[in-house]
């Protein structure tokens, strides 16, 4: 459970680093903050906290990542609905949450070292 908490709050805390750093670089007209710059953003945060969690895991990947994915989307799913009712086109976009939070999950759960 430690682990697991500790994967939401890096991938939560990279997003919110991520997102400053890139507003900053476009205000200052470096890059284009764009929607593909934002999904960029958010699979790669997922990335980090999936591979963690990986990482640390002892087995099942796979479940670990889909329990992470499934609180990503609780989390950015409640607002939205909410603020901006629920469509049926941003079912894509969680499904690619969910898919790359377990995808990573499994890179990380295969790169951790063997003690034998």
């Amino acid at each position: 459970m430690k682990f697991f908490l500790k994967s939401f709050l890096i991938t939560v805390s990279s997003v919110i680093f991520l997102v400053f750093v890139f507003t900053i670089l476009s205000y200052f007209n470096i890059i284009k903050y764009s929607k593909v710059t934002r999904l960029f953003i958010l699979l790669f945060s997922i990335f980090i906290g999936g591979f963690y969690l990986g990482k640390h895991s002892i087995k099942k990947g796979w479940f670990n990542g889909f329990k992470l994915g499934f609180c990503l989307v609780m989390v950015s799913l409640i607002p939205t609905i909410i603020l901006d009712g629920f469509k049926v086109s941003y079912l894509a976009y969680y499904g690619i949450i969910l898919f790359m939070s377990i995808l990573s999950s499994c890179i990380g759960i295969t790169q951790k070292k063997e003690t034998t």
